[in-house]
């Protein structure tokens, strides 16, 4: 029998990506579900919530005025799944290409290449391509292929330990292009040299999370300046200087609010 492949999936998805998410399924099934049904169908979308474990998701550079979204799930996905879960009925279509076979709907390319490990690719633009993207993406999870993707140490330490620290459902997300980020926080006509930015999410009693941001940006004093914008942008939290970063803390979003930015702010056309 084949081995199932223990690789490090957020180093997977790619090299240089603009956004890199890990969700933890258990605690988080409802807002896994939200962001997941609209891209494959409620009935798909239950299905590899029942199964998956963690979500490691990669949102592309714009190609074409559209962001790229690449997701890794691991959890209890024998090859054979694939064809009982992405099933004609439910419009999806099955491609196959030497060593991997495919399954194709709106805009979504989905593959298990390996046990334990479902690969999907969106575009957001729907139109049906070659499958060059979701054959990318199962080559490099065979081939161990994980350079790492250009995220803090505290962040892939996080990633790292997400499948066996999940306990509390923390959601993490780690934006290492933060111009989309900047532009929708501040405006148009704020600019500063904005490193990264990187968030955790943790799952409260009503079902809503309470989230925490750091900031990091070239220079301390760049910092300084930044802190009153994002005290006006949350009104609120708890918004600190520390040394060439800015922390936000102590406050809450929805999970409808979480899934959509999580997932389909990075699809929109830029």
């Amino acid at each position: 029998m084949r081995q199932r492949v223990e690789r490090n999936p957020l180093a997977t998805l790619s090299d240089a990506g603009a956004l890199y998410l890990v969700i933890p399924v258990k605690g988080n099934e409802e807002i896994v579900s939200l962001a997941v049904s609209p891209l494959a169908g409620k009935a798909s979308a239950q299905k590899i919530v029942e199964r998956t474990d963690v979500v490691y998701a990669c949102a592309q550079a714009p190609s074409d005025g559209m962001r790229s979204f690449r997701v890794i799930a691991t959890g209890s996905f024998p090859k054979s799944a694939a064809s009982f879960a992405f099933r004609e009925s439910a419009g999806w279509v099955r491609r196959s290409a030497p060593g991997l076979t495919w399954y194709h709907a709106k805009g979504v390319d989905v593959a298990i290449p390996a046990r334990g490990t479902l690969c999907a690719v969106a575009s957001g633009s729907g139109v049906e391509g070659q499958g060059a993207e979701i054959r990318e993406l199962a080559l490099r999870v065979l081939s161990g292929n994980a350079s790492g993707g250009a995220v803090s140490r505290e962040f892939a330490e996080y990633a790292a330990t997400a499948a066996t620290a999940s306990k509390d459902g923390t959601i993490g997300f780690f934006l290492a292009d933060p111009d989309s980020f900047a532009l929708k926080l501040l405006g148009p006509d704020i600019t500063l040299p904005v490193r990264f930015a990187e968030g955790y999410a943790e799952r409260q009693e009503d079902g809503n999370y309470a989230a925490r941001i750091r900031i990091t940006l070239a220079e301390a004093r760049s910092a300084k300046t930044l802190r009153p914008l994002i005290a006006r942008a949350f009104p609120g939290a708890t918004v600190a200087v520390d040394g060439e970063a800015v922390t936000v803390s102590g406050f809450r979003v929805d999970k409808e609010k979480l899934a959509e930015l999580a997932f389909f702010s990075y699809l929109e056309k830029k």
